[in-house]
């Protein structure tokens, strides 16, 4: 049997694997942002641009997961629960050097949060599917109705 022809399913799971990889973007951009408000001293008169571009880039990140799997709202909230779950994790091992981040905000209730935010945007999305495929069904109706009503006349 050659190599190839066994696969194993953990690593074909596209939805894991997006979740990993902005798992890991979201911990990067995190980090850099805690880095950059608690060493850099002289970007201090920059913080609320700091905080919007932070805001901005999770926003942006946070909407691929809901756009890659538009037709399928859970593996969406798999996906981005992953990256999440990650964000959280690394959110965790930072409150050691800098102990004051848990008293603005603990690990737990970042993971809730975003956990919450990643479930109403799948449910936003099968709501959006819900619609879509009841104006296809309703047009084919039409559709199929206009069509039997042409040839019921032309006999």
């Amino acid at each position: 049997m050659p190599a190839y022809a066994v696969r194993g399913e953990s690593f074909r799971n596209s939805a894991i694997s997006l979740g990993v990889l902005l798992g890991v973007c979201f911990s990067g951009i995190g980090l850099a942002w805690l880095l950059l408000a608690n060493r850099m001293r002289q970007l201090d008169q920059l913080a609320s641009e700091r905080n919007v571009a932070l805001a901005v880039a999770f926003v942006i990140l946070g909407f691929v997961p809901t756009c890659r799997f538009i037709k399928s709202p859970g593996r969406s909230f798999l996906s981005g629960v992953t990256a999440w779950a990650i964000l959280t994790l690394t959110y965790s091992v930072t409150e050691l050097p800098f102990p004051r981040l848990a008293t603005r905000l603990s690990a737990f209730r970042l993971f809730v949060v975003g956990s919450l935010v990643f479930g109403l945007l799948a449910a936003f999305s099968w709501v959006m599917n819900l619609v879509i495929m009841l104006r296809q069904a309703r047009q084919q109706t039409i559709d199929q109705r206009a069509g039997l009503g042409c040839a019921a006349t032309s006999r």
